[in-house]
């Protein structure tokens, strides 16, 4: 089956039953692949989330973290300012996928394991708040709640948290898309 006939069966069973994992799962990583006539970031989070929040093996987990990053950078580029930074809930999906025994190497994917230990120690290695880079033998406080980012002390931590931190940390845990992106 080609790949045009493969896209509108999965959108009929979508469009049947909008719950329907599987579907969701093949749409939403055919958006994410950029492998349909035009790729949609936003349908892309969309449909890999339906799959996501009933994920059993990690595969969406990862699909849906990928494709909130992907998003972000959609529409925002490089831009990061805390209440709007999605590394919370990258990280959040990123694990989820992994404590799901995922394999990201069996799909042709970049390894999530190697992923987030990259992403991570990028995160690692600037405050969240000032940018400060860390010193060699120094290591920053970690946010105890997302464990997605870091900072070089107390004050900035604080800091962080009041313009917007608070915000990123509560959003990285939900887990529906619609609610993810309407939440204050």
């Amino acid at each position: 089956m080609d790949r045009d006939e493969f896209y509108f069966r999965a959108s009929v069973v979508f469009a049947l039953d909008n719950t329907h994992e599987e579907a969701a799962k093949m749409l939403g990583t055919l958006h994410h692949l950029e492998r349909v006539p035009e790729p949609s970031p936003y349908l892309a989070c969309y449909y890999t989330n339906i799959a996501a929040c009933k994920d059993t093996d990690g595969a969406a987990s990862y699909f849906y973290g990928d494709s909130v990053l992907h998003l972000d950078n959609h529409l925002h580029g490089d831009n990061i300012a805390n209440g709007y930074n999605v590394w919370p809930a990258v990280f959040f999906w990123m694990r989820k996928s992994l404590d799901l025994g995922f394999n990201s190497c069996d799909m042709g994917c970049e390894d999530a394991r190697e992923l987030l230990k990259k992403w991570e120690s990028f995160a690692q290695s600037l405050c969240g708040n000032c940018g400060r880079k860390v010193q060699t033998g120094e290591k920053f406080k970690q946010c105890s709640k997302c464990k997605a980012q870091w900072y070089c002390c107390k004050e900035c931590q604080v800091k962080a948290w009041w313009a917007g931190h608070k915000k990123d940390c509560k959003r990285a845990r939900i887990l529906k898309f619609e609610d993810y992106l309407n939440a204050d």
